[in-house]
């Protein structure tokens, strides 16, 4: 095997570390940016204004509206939606 051989190898092999550097810190970054993107906080924040439903109802004999104002505060809604003693 000759000197040219071995330079030849010696280069390929840093070449291709190098490379896998390169592909390994792009990886590392695209990965850290949707991390970023996707921990945005779900929902509504508490202590936020409340939600009205509006249903209507026909029996055949007339209808009616009701309404129902719904808490967005999570504390709140809990509260509302127990079953009363």
């Amino acid at each position: 095997m000759s000197t040219g051989f071995w330079a030849y190898s010696i280069w390929g092999i840093v070449l291709l570390a190098i490379i896998g550097v390169y592909v390994v810190a792009i990886f590392r970054r695209s990965r850290s940016e949707r991390k970023r993107v996707t921990r945005t906080p779900k929902g509504a924040t508490p202590s936020q204004d409340s939600s009205l439903v509006a249903s209507t109802t026909d029996t055949g004999k007339g209808g009616g509206v009701s309404a129902m104002a719904i808490p967005r505060d999570p504390q709140q809604y809990a509260k509302a939606m127990a079953p009363k003693k």
